[in-house]
């Protein structure tokens, strides 16, 4: 009888086990499906902000249409719509502000900082607006080592300023073929009859080396001279500084890890980890928030026309660049961009200047200018280059 006793109690112990360990499953399952990335709660607040993006937006246009109503040329003045849009958006206690850019009106809702676009013929469009970042608090600290710093990159959406996780697609001229390659052989696009376009390209963060095969692969393109092409999607960065190189590693490894970290190059200039400047020499620019960090677009892709072109911008915003994969090589009286052979030597710095802008002038080819090496270096060391 005892021993029978003993087996009852080791059965129900053994039952509990397993209970609790159904129980532990079923609870992360069910964490799961609330908190995952296509979780319950993030699909119900995505829904939620849908809904916000749509109301805010409707009301903008309502407002833009009666705005032009009052005109008798149909046209939208600042003052019309401000009547109009302290109606319909005031009368829900909601505080908005109202700006002109160039041609069109720009609407903020101060309570969600979400900003429409409104141009003259009363069409509204989402859209993010930059603003200054204020100059930072000098900090006592004259200086801290950036000897361990790490590339953070975020990627544009066209040439907005909204972020993305699906870069530029790459724009292809007439004589330009899609190529990558697999297991060692080159495939183009248009003469490999196994090409297959969705292996051209994928700007995704590095899980191997890519000496030995990385798992992020740049769009490659390769023009009727034989040359060949990488293309550079538009981005914004920041850097972060480390005061050893292991903590630098740790982070790289999973960007999560954040001991050591001694300050940032950023939209606010150089600053410490507390966001002070350890010189009252730093000008901020114009900042793109992912969260609580301050990227800021690299000027190759921004219009340094009101500027006076300092940090090497263009006259226009570009969605992205293409750069020569290799060094250029000599090619007759021309130059070409080619693996396995010398570069050209012997040549005069103007000379250079010459013969890279007489290339493809109308696709308005130019010897690479400082600014747009350091985008390729830039984005070469982030997750999406080198691991």
């Amino acid at each position: 009888m005892k021993r029978q006793k003993r087996s009852n109690k080791g059965i129900t112990l053994i039952a509990l086990v397993v209970t609790i360990i159904v129980l532990i499953i079923l609870a992360a399952i069910s964490i799961g499906v609330l908190t995952g990335d296509n979780g319950i709660i993030n699909q119900s607040q995505s829904a939620k902000e849908e809904t916000e993006i749509a109301q805010e937006k409707e009301t903008v246009e309502l407002s833009a249409v009666q705005a032009a109503g009052k005109d008798k040329l149909g046209n939208i003045t600042e003052d019309n719509l401000a009547k109009e849009l302290t109606t319909n958006i005031g009368e829900r206690d909601v505080d908005y502000t109202l700006n002109k850019d160039e041609e069109n009106f720009i609407v903020t809702y101060i309570d969600t900082n979400r900003s429409y676009l409104v141009d003259t013929d009363g069409n509204v469009e989402l859209t993010e607006i930059l603003f200054p970042e204020e100059k930072p608090e000098v900090s006592t600290q004259t200086a801290f080592t950036r000897a361990y710093g790490i590339i953070e990159i975020e990627f544009l959406s066209g040439t907005s300023y909204h972020t993305t996780t699906i870069p530029n697609e790459p724009k292809m001229t007439s004589d330009m073929k899609k190529v990558y390659w697999e297991n060692g052989e080159e495939k183009v696009e248009g003469e490999s009859t196994d090409f297959d376009e969705s292996k051209w390209y994928d700007y995704i963060a590095q899980t191997s080396n890519t000496e030995t095969g990385g798992t992020s692969k740049w769009a490659n393109a390769k023009t009727s001279d034989g040359s060949y092409w990488v293309w550079i999607p538009r981005y914004a960065y920041r850097i972060v500084y480390f005061d050893t190189a292991a903590h630098r590693d740790a982070y790289r490894a999973d960007n999560t890890q954040t001991t050591g970290i001694v300050g940032y190059s950023d939209a606010r200039g150089i600053v410490d980890k507390d966001g002070k400047t350890p010189s009252d020499l730093q000008e901020p620019v114009t900042s793109i928030a992912v969260g609580t960090n301050k990227l800021r677009p690299h000027p190759v892709f921004e219009n340094g026309s009101s500027t006076g072109f300092t940090q090497g911008e263009w006259d226009s915003k570009l969605e992205g660049i293409w750069v020569s994969k290799y060094e250029m090589s000599q090619n007759g009286t021309t130059v070409k961009s080619t693996p396995g052979v010398n570069s050209y030597r012997s040549i005069k710095v103007g000379d250079m200047y010459t013969k890279s802008y007489e290339y493809a002038r109308e696709k308005e080819s130019h010897l690479m200018k400082n600014s747009e090496w350091g985008a390729v270096a830039y984005l070469t060391e982030s997750k999406y280059g080198r691991k």
